[in-house]
């Protein structure tokens, strides 16, 4: 295995690491030694999961190491030449500041954090791993895990437990010891696997490792939500914290820092509040309700509670709404005061908190009452008060006061729709900064431009990199093409994209490019609702005989249509999948920026030979939460001392779209052998501003086109001689496969000639020359064919990691903590064949440094 001294550390990488490679890990292992964060982009399809683990753990390795030498040093007074040297060398592999470390704690604990995960290579060491997932991929439990709701189903889970009613719970102190437990690597999928058959409780094993672990693979919303770390018990004192994927980090942040109650969700709760006093008042309450709930949800707290609720919903229908208009926007204090008005503050929440969590607890455990619609509107509203009231806004009102400026209250006249939504990311943040964390480590290749990212976060990123591809020049055609083939401008702005004239251009500029393009072609557009007209428009019937539109390029390749229905989605990337094996005419997909293809899907070598991006898909303009964010960035640059740390409100809105062009863009050229074309069909492309906000590796490939005739050829001449480069490799393989299939012929022969002299007796002297001939022969065949084996062992080796490194999820990307926890298992898949621990590889590199020294 390849072995890299980088930054006084050893690091091991399972093949040849590029140039680029090396450089992210040199930047990564520049963070962890100087205590500081980073900020690292790298083109999807360079490895970048793998170099970041492959360093990081490098690092962790040596810190044990340093750590275990602390150790010596105590048990053993004695000091020479060689302990100080090797001192030394431990610590300049550690930190750049040595006298700051404090090796008595524990060792840093690495979180890895995303929403979809690449596979790690097979020939890493093998440290221990937990994989934390959510009940609702890993509960077994045959009626809890029918629930929906992921509230009802904890609580539920939580109720049998205390009750001593879940049989799997019971059975994990027996499976945890178990051989095919202990000390093996196992993701989500293998761990249901194991519940179900040793009868034991998959969620709770997989925290049984979580104490000792050295790598913790988790959702998002583990880290940068307060409730869920504290949930998950994550101990982030001198941890490192990786996100990758880290693009949607800003909006996973907001998300998870803001909420939205309606006047249905108010009446819902006061229907379970009043559920909740008829149970208590049951004879039978005593099987489900505990002597403390039942005193909460009786009498005068009951009544108070209920008129919390109808004096808030009250409050909320009273707020009047300026003439004409049927929405209100206040600042993010004025919640407090329209809370107020209904008695809740910081002083009585903590007694309505109770009240709700005995309600809710009831709520979600009981299994009466099949017809009411909801059963989650109390357990919602107490996570909103809880935004408000507790740590994320701060515990004290001076501290509230100060938070609640990075929010705006909304409210909506229909349906009287109350939203407090955050527009600072950087207040998730702040507690992740704000704590004992050493580093952390934000990856992705859509990141630039780096600085405005960095400042959205709030987070002082010392370490920032753009990394370029992997490929070379010749691999990638990039233009952007102004107009199409009759010369009609192309421009997807919101003043043109419905007219006929574009939408027929736009639909002859792809009927052009599927004629050459092999195999499948990805089309992006800004919208669902762009992308749904200009298919009607070439749908339509044509004046005459004359073929449709559509017609013409159902002939050139199949087409497909991303749907927002999941399943149907699987449905059409199977059919896409099948086309492109069956390598005739192809296939094209017709995508939406910030959709599921442009977010999860590995379309590699074939299945994606090109992508069309149709337009800049802007946010939408006139939507609420836009323009507030828009005014909310504004407002604070104006007041910032600093202007150049603060970024405006339309600099925003425009990086928010070519961040989800550099997204889709990253769907094809997925290794260093691939190859394909990137056509921006938008005259707005060519603004220089608007090439600088490309990816690095991009940018200096990009051509202007101000005729299509140009392109057009550039098109087909870029194929044709990409298609004569893979001829001549596969000409050079299969040269390589005979010539192998030849000796081995040879080989073969002479074998057979051997044992048709071992058989005769009258030449005993001949025959014991000629087998010493075939002995040495085979000897030098075999040192030949091994050395031969083991380069191309090597090779598919490189090829298989690369693969594997970049292959994504093939079925939606969605927000959720379930397609999070599912695909961070994928993580871990390819961990289970090796077996040394943490500790023993950390005991045989300080043991070897040793050894190797004298």
């Amino acid at each position: 295995m390849p072995e890299y001294n980088i930054k006084g550390l050893k690091v091991l990488f399972p093949y040849d690491a590029y140039s680029c490679q090396r450089t992210l890990m040199e930047k990564l292992i520049t963070s962890l030694q100087s205590n500081t964060n980073a900020l690292l982009e790298s083109p999807t399809g360079t490895g970048k999961t793998l170099c970041l683990l492959c360093a990081t753990l490098a690092w962790r390795e040596a810190y044990m190491a340093r750590r275990q030498f602390e150790y010596h040093a105590r048990e053993n007074k004695e000091s020479d030449k060689f302990n100080k040297e090797l001192l030394s060398n431990l610590n300049a592999a550690v930190s750049t500041l040595p006298n700051s470390e404090n090796y008595s704690r524990p060792p840093p604990i690495i979180y890895y954090a995303s929403r979809t995960h690449s596979q790690l290579s097979q020939a890493i060491n093998d440290p221990r791993i937990c994989v934390l997932g959510s009940r609702e991929q890993l509960c077994i439990h045959p009626t809890v895990n029918k629930i929906k709701s992921n509230a009802a189903r904890t609580a539920v889970c939580r109720d049998k437990i205390k009750k001593k009613r879940c049989q799997y719970i019971q059975g994990v102190d027996t499976a945890k010891i178990l051989p095919d437990f202990d000390g093996e690597v196992l993701d989500i999928e293998d761990l249901i696997k194991f519940g179900k058959k040793n009868v034991a409780c998959p969620y709770f094993l997989s925290r049984e490792n979580q104490n000792n672990a050295d790598i913790i693979f988790l959702p998002y919303n583990y880290l940068i939500d307060a409730s869920s770390r504290k949930a998950q018990n994550l101990n982030l004192d001198n941890a490192i914290l990786i996100f990758d994927e880290a693009h949607n980090l800003e909006s996973s942040c907001s998300e998870a820092t803001s909420f939205e109650i309606t006047s249905d969700d108010l009446q819902a709760c006061i229907s379970e509040a009043r559920y909740c006093a008829e149970k208590a008042r049951s004879p039978l309450h005593t099987s489900d309700i505990t002597e403390e709930d039942y005193i909460l949800l009786r009498g005068i707290y009951l009544v108070w509670y209920l008129e919390f609720f109808l004096k808030f919903l009250t409050e909320i229908n009273n707020v009047v709404f300026p003439y004409s208009s049927i929405e209100i926007n206040k600042p993010g204090e004025w919640i407090y005061e329209l809370f107020g008005k209904a008695n809740l503050d910081s002083g009585t929440f903590d007694h309505v908190r109770n009240i709700m969590e005995a309600a809710n607890e009831i709520l979600m455990t009981d299994d009466f009452d099949k017809k009411r619609n909801s059963r989650d509107a109390t357990h919602h509203l107490l996570f909103s008060l809880k935004i408000m009231f507790g740590d994320t806004l701060g515990n004290d009102k001076t501290e509230r006061t100060n938070n609640a400026k990075y929010y705006r209250t909304f409210i909506v006249n229909l349906e009287r729709t109350l939203s407090f939504w955050c527009f600072s990311p950087g207040l998730a943040m702040r507690d992740l900064t704000g704590g004992n964390c050493r580093s952390i480590i934000l990856t992705s290749g859509t990141l630039a431009p780096l600085p405005s990212f960095a400042t959205e976060l709030q987070v002082d990123f010392k370490v920032q990199f753009e990394g370029p591809h992997v490929i070379s020049s010749d691999q990638a055609l990039v233009g952007v093409i102004k107009k199409g083939p009759t010369g009609i401008a192309l421009n997807s702005s919101y003043n043109s994209r419905n007219n006929a004239n574009y939408q027929q251009e736009l639909g002859r500029t792809i009927v052009n490019f599927s004629r050459f393009i092999p195999d499948g072609l990805i089309v992006f557009f800004p919208s669902y609702g762009v992308m749904n007209d200009c298919i009607k428009n070439w749908q339509r019937p044509t004046p005459g005989n004359n073929p449709r539109l559509w017609d013409i390029l159902t002939q050139n390749k199949e087409p497909v249509i991303e749907s927002k229905n999941k399943q149907e989605f699987i449905d059409t990337m199977a059919r896409f999948d099948k086309k492109i094996l069956e390598r005739g005419r192809g296939s094209i997909f017709f995508a939406v920026c910030r959709g599921k293809v442009s977010e999860g899907i590995d379309f590699t070598d074939a299945k994606g030979r090109a992508v069309i991006i149709t337009g800049i898909p802007y946010p939408p303009f006139r939507d609420p939460k836009v323009t507030l964010k828009r005014e909310y960035l504004d407002g604070a640059r104006k007041q910032s001392l600093n202007k150049s740390m603060c970024i405006s409100g339309d600099d925003w809105y425009k990086q928010q779209a070519t961040r989800a062009v550099n997204q889709a863009l990253g769907r094809v050229i997925r290794h260093h052998k691939d190859f394909g074309a990137i056509l921006l069909c938008d005259e707005r492309f060519a603004a220089p501003p608007t090439i600088a906000q490309l990816p690095v590796w991009i940018r200096p490939l990009v051509k202007v086109y101000d005729n299509f005739g140009q392109i057009h050829g550039q098109i087909h001449n870029f194929f044709q001689e990409m298609n004569l480069k893979m001829n001549e490799v596969d000409v050079k393989k299969t040269a390589e496969r005979n010539s192998s299939s030849t000796t081995s012929i040879y080989l073969d022969r002479l074998s057979v000639h051997t044992s048709k002299n071992s058989i005769n007796e009258q030449q005993p002297l001949a025959h014991k020359k000629l087998k010493h001939q075939r002995i040495e022969y085979e000897s030098e065949i075999t040192t030949t064919s091994t050395s031969s084996l083991k380069s191309s062992s090597q090779t598919n080796s490189r090829k298989k990691s690369k693969l594997d490194e970049n292959e994504s999820w093939t079925t939606t990307t969605v927000k959720s903590e379930k397609s999070s926890a599912d695909t961070i298992s994928s993580t871990t898949a390819s961990l289970r064949t090796a077996k040394i621990t943490s500790k023993k590889v950390v005991k045989r590199n300080a043991l070897g440094m040793l050894i190797e020294k004298k």
